[in-house]
């Protein structure tokens, strides 16, 4: 689930261009991987850092154009100032909020506003599950022609 998650969120919906300054947020403590093996240009462990204002600031002293939201909380609210008018945000995960009596608000939500970014949640279920046995065969075609990657799922009854 996380291997569709990754590519419905960035491919999907983040739909990067070249050029374009992306920030994912969340990768599971790979921050070596994700240097060294995977090419990134850069990576930071949120955990490890006192003040992510500055830590984002240090990674992308200009702006970021698109941001992969998977963390909420203070992640969050570091990220909208830092975010260039009419970015956007893709949302799919609070990971820092899940086990919380009280979430965290966020504060920074008037940057949504002032700098018109597009903010925009999905579920990754929305993306591999059709329904009905009747839409089955198109479902499998659809797979073997490279419509979906990974598992296709048919939900056949919800009773």
């Amino acid at each position: 689930m996380a291997d569709i998650t990754a590519y419905v969120g960035f491919y999907e919906i983040c739909s990067p261009k070249k050029g374009e300054l992306v920030f994912i947020s969340a990768a599971s403590g790979v921050v070596d991987l994700l240097k060294i093996i995977l090419g990134f240009d850069d990576a930071f462990n949120y955990n490890e850092e006192s003040y992510l204002n500055e830590a984002i600031k240090r990674y992308f002293p200009e702006w970021i154009d698109i941001y992969f939201e998977n963390v909420g909380g203070k992640m969050l609210d570091s990220v909208l100032p830092n975010i260039r008018p009419h970015g956007l945000i893709t949302a799919c995960g609070t990971i820092s909020q899940y086990d919380e009596e009280e979430p965290n608000a966020t504060h920074n939500l008037m940057y949504v506003i002032v700098k018109k970014i597009r903010m925009q949640g999905f579920v990754v279920f929305d993306y591999f599950i059709v329904e009905g046995i009747e839409a089955a065969p198109a479902a499998l075609v659809g797979h073997f022609s490279g419509r979906k990657v990974g598992k296709q799922v048919v939900l056949v009854a919800r009773d």
